[in-house]
């Protein structure tokens, strides 16, 4: 059971951390990996805009399938519980984690993110 829980809620962190930090961006410049995720031409198109999010940033400059894909909580969230459901071997139950891991993100984002 704690498994499960422990499954729903580390996805739910990564949802609410991708979508609505700039954690991911930050952690690029800590590790200097700016210019494999683009981080550089990122931050000179923020110069001009910013209120300009990395992740529609790359969905509008880089237009294909994994830009759409990491921009999409239903997509990400998904392929993400796969994983995790994986690693806590609670593949099992895959379906219930993920409508689960939805719910409370669509929950938190509708409480303190709008």
């Amino acid at each position: 059971m704690i498994d499960i829980l422990n499954t729903i809620f580390i996805g739910v962190t990564f949802l609410v951390v991708w979508f609505h930090t700039e954690a991911f961006v930050e952690y690029c410049n800590l590790f200097n990996l700016k210019r494999l995720f683009k981080i550089g031409e990122f931050e000179k198109a923020q110069e001009s805009d910013f209120s300009l999010e990395y992740l529609s940033w790359l969905k509008q400059t880089y237009p294909n399938f994994f830009t759409k894909l990491v921009n999409c909580p239903w997509c990400i969230g998904f392929w993400f519980t796969l994983l995790s459901s994986w690693i806590f071997s609670t593949f099992y139950i895959f379906p219930v984690i993920y409508v689960f891991t939805l719910v409370i993100y669509l929950l938190i984002v509708n409480k303190f993110f709008r």
